[in-house]
């Protein structure tokens, strides 16, 4: 389906996995909790965090940005890594240089509200090791703009992931330019369309059984031209844990519904202790093929 909106920052963060929960923000006669987006990519270098809180008001942003503190601990390591705000955005911090993050390894995250009324909030993720594409094959019609994508997935490394695959190629200026896809093929009961951002959600184990995917994507040929990445088409595939896969497929469901006034509410999954949002990591891969 066609992409209504994309998270701006790649990490964004919050608490340990202790509970997983549902919620529904904002609500009245709830005290006021942290809110944050954290998706942390393998070997990253200084990844963004993003915080905010379930205050109504327009001015609490600021009160939180000046009275939290946030730190990151490692597996077998007790001392803390501190994120520092950025004062520019007053709802981004960042991680400090040193800390790398490794595959197979847990990160804990703690926010601490120094001087204000809201909990300290607390998540937990170890980053996956990366699946891969076994194959990749395609069948392009110009007459209707249309790209069919056929993909056998190998297993992920661990039973407990998933994937999220999304495809882009390069346009004359360097940028990334997403595909918007459009249905699923084969391997429908597997696969989730997101209308939150770029891509779909896999779970491998509910592929078919010769675990082939495909899938046909909106797809303008003569705009791929022009640059040294012509014809090229790229796919990220992300391999991510359970956490990641169940909060963008209940996100997603969020936006379909806020667009669709007769699809039933739905409630956003969470898995930040005493707070909402996510704090996930992931693993990725980028194969490429040459569309003629």
């Amino acid at each position: 389906m066609s992409i209504k909106g994309i998270f701006g920052a790649s990490v964004l963060i919050l608490g340990f996995c202790s509970c997983i929960q549902e919620y529904t923000p904002y609500e009245d006669n709830e005290r006021a909790k942290l809110v944050i987006k954290a998706e942390i990519e393998s070997g990253s270098v200084a990844p963004l965090i993003e915080i905010s809180s379930s205050f109504r008001q327009s001015d609490s942003i600021p009160v939180i940005s000046n009275a939290i503190r946030v730190e990151m601990y490692e597996e077998n390591n007790p001392e803390p890594y501190e994120f520092s705000l950025l004062q520019e955005s007053g709802t981004h911090w960042q991680a400090p240089e040193d800390l790398i993050f490794e595959q197979g390894k847990a990160y804990f995250l703690k926010i601490d509200p120094t001087d204000i009324d809201i909990q300290a909030a607390n998540g937990e993720s170890v980053i996956p090791f990366p699946g891969e594409l076994h194959t990749i094959s395609y069948n392009l019609d110009e007459n209707i703009d249309e790209l069919a994508l056929s993909m056998k997935l190998n297993e992920p490394p661990h039973y407990n992931s998933y994937y999220h695959l999304i495809p882009f190629y390069l346009d004359e200026y360097g940028e990334k330019q997403y595909l918007d896809l459009d249905r699923i093929e084969q391997g429908s009961n597997a696969c989730i369309l997101l209308n939150n951002r770029y891509g779909m959600l896999i779970d491998y184990f509910s592929l078919p059984e010769d675990k082939y995917l495909s899938f046909v994507a909106d797809y303008l040929h003569s705009a791929n031209t022009g640059s040294q990445n012509s014809g090229f088409l790229y796919i990220i595939l992300r391999t991510v844990d359970e956490d990641y896969y169940l909060y963008n497929r209940s996100l997603s469901k969020l936006t379909e519904s806020n667009q669709n006034p007769f699809t039933l509410p739905t409630t956003t999954f969470s898995n930040i202790s005493n707070g909402y949002g996510l704090f996930s990591a992931f693993s990725s891969v980028t194969d490429s093929i040459r569309i003629e």
